[in-house]
């Protein structure tokens, strides 16, 4: 019995599904509090039990600098 793999049942070819997760502040937020804010989930994830405990349940943790999460969202939008 053949079981299609995923672009042979769906037909997208290339197709790549993640997901990830981020926290974002309206327009405008001042420079110094989106920088606290990402020193803060930084120094959060770098806290051993919360490593360990997220890749147990399959997350690769990252800390981003701002621009290069909306240059993430951006580049995920296109595709």
């Amino acid at each position: 019995m053949h079981v299609p793999h995923r672009a042979e049942a769906s037909g997208l070819v290339g197709f790549e599904a993640r997901s990830w997760f981020g926290l974002q502040a309206p327009a405008g937020t001042p420079p110094a509090v989106v920088s606290r804010s990402q020193q803060a989930v930084a120094k959060a994830l770098n806290v051993p039990a919360i490593k360990r405990r997220l890749t147990a349940q399959g997350a690769m943790t990252a800390s981003n600098a701002s621009q290069a999460f909306t240059g993430l969202m951006a580049a995920d939008t296109a595709q």
